[in-house]
């Protein structure tokens, strides 16, 4: 895993769109939640987290419907 940056880091917001495009290359292929993809990415989770909310904003993502016993939110890729 990477080492954490300050969460108002310039580099966090010049590295988004990169980021984002990878989290969609996953969301492609099944909906995952967060700890899986902070995992698959070497991300803190609370970055995937933050690009997540941004790219729901912008209609690129949803939540999956959740089971009940499930614990975190999947999301997929809005079509």
């Amino acid at each position: 895993m990477r080492c954490a940056r300050p969460k108002g880091s310039p580099e966090l917001y010049r590295e988004m769109p990169f980021w984002q495009r990878q989290i969609l290359a996953y969301l492609v292929e099944r909906p995952m939640n967060v700890p899986e993809l902070a995992e698959a990415l070497g991300l803190p989770a609370y970055e995937v987290m933050m690009h997540l909310h941004a790219m729901r904003r912008y209609g690129l993502v949803k939540e999956a419907p959740k089971a009940r016993r499930e614990r975190y939110y999947r999301y997929q890729v809005k079509e």
